[in-house]
């Protein structure tokens, strides 16, 4: 497959909400700080408050799930500055829990027994895909759309931008959740509900390069591991299998040499000692670091959120003179879907 160019970033989460903040956060993490504005505990559970980006007219129906996505795709298309042939360009999101909030209240408004009274606007936002719909319409999107919820939306991008589909894709990710699906990871013992965080991130993908590129992405992989380890506690010959699937997909994006840097999917929890493991053993002692302690476990986000971090930090290389020229990002999905993409100046 050949190579796609991320034109334009758009983020927001707790502690990181454009572009600009997020360049800021890859600088310090680079040298070695923390960023200032990371959250702490239970604030990545806080709702936070961002910029439409639109008129709120545009949106005054929607839920807070796919005013993320609206917002988060303002932010790349601005960046990337492609207003002239906005019609064409193509869409592909997804999200590991959809609109969560929608479904529970449509669902409570059926359980009281008043399934004829139950709203059809509430109705209408309870599906997937409701934020992409959003996106296409207040954005003028009319290119090919697919809602995702698992597997590596940028790797499908590339394969249409490859296939002249499109001539840009908006790929993203959103995830909303709520104190119920917090509980829920709590109840499983896996993954502490205060590591939990919403958010969306939005990336611009072409197939051409051109001077606003922020990088190019060079190959993609995933595996399939035995089960979500956030939810799932693993058995033994489970973890054994979980970290082979691990190391062939990373050996798969080494290519000739390993890379300089890779972001991790690492959230603090007992997972990460085997993704560490199938790394040194596919990719050696290579310099690693992980962006959930600014992110949060912001679930299905968080492969593309590692993906713009690091589009972030190579542009910032190129443009200093830095000697991190390629970087691995990897992230886990909802589905145990483990994914890494190789980016490269």
């Amino acid at each position: 497959m050949t190579s796609v160019y991320i034109d334009g970033i758009g983020i927001l989460s707790p502690s990181v909400r454009s572009k600009e903040e997020l360049i800021a956060t890859a600088a310090r993490l680079l040298q070695g700080e923390k960023a200032a504005s990371a959250p702490d505990g239970a604030a990545f559970a806080e709702a936070f408050a961002f910029d439409l980006g639109v008129p709120s007219s545009k949106v005054r129906r929607a839920p807070r799930y796919a005013k993320l996505a609206v917002a988060s795709s303002a932010q790349a298309l601005a960046d990337a500055d492609v207003e002239a042939d906005r019609a064409a360009i193509g869409t592909i999101f997804t999200s590991g829990y959809g609109p969560v909030e929608n479904n529970a209240a449509f669902a409570d408004s059926v359980a009281e027994g008043a399934p004829l009274l139950a709203s059809p606007t509430v109705f209408s936002y309870t599906v997937p895909n409701a934020c992409l719909g959003q996106v296409c319409i207040v954005h003028g999107l009319q290119g090919p759309s697919t809602m995702l919820l698992a597997g590596d939306a940028a790797e499908y991008a590339a394969l249409l931008l490859a296939g002249g589909k499109a001539p840009h894709i908006l790929c993203g990710a959103v995830e909303d959740p709520t104190a119920e699906l917090r509980a829920s990871f709590d109840a499983a013992g896996a993954l502490s509900s205060e590591k939990i965080a919403g958010g969306a991130v939005t990336l611009l993908l072409s197939a051409k390069s051109s001077a606003k590129s922020y990088c190019r992405i060079t190959k993609f992989a995933s595996a399939a591991l035995p089960v979500y380890p956030y939810v799932s506690r693993l058995s033994d010959a489970q973890e054994e299998a979980a970290v082979r699937a691990m190391t062939a997909a990373l050996a798969y994006v080494r290519q000739d040499a390993p890379p300089d840097l890779v972001l991790t999917a690492e959230n603090g929890g007992g997972f990460d000692a085997k993704e560490q493991a199938a790394r040194r053993e596919a990719l050696g002692d290579v310099r690693a670091m992980h962006a959930k302690c600014i992110f949060g476990e912001s679930l299905n986000c968080g492969y593309l959120e590692n993906i713009a971090l690091g589009a972030a930090l190579l542009r910032g290389e190129r443009e200093c003179g830095g000697k991190i020229r390629s970087i691995v990002a990897t992230g886990l999905d909802v589905h145990g879907n483990y994914l890494a993409a190789r980016m490269e100046v």
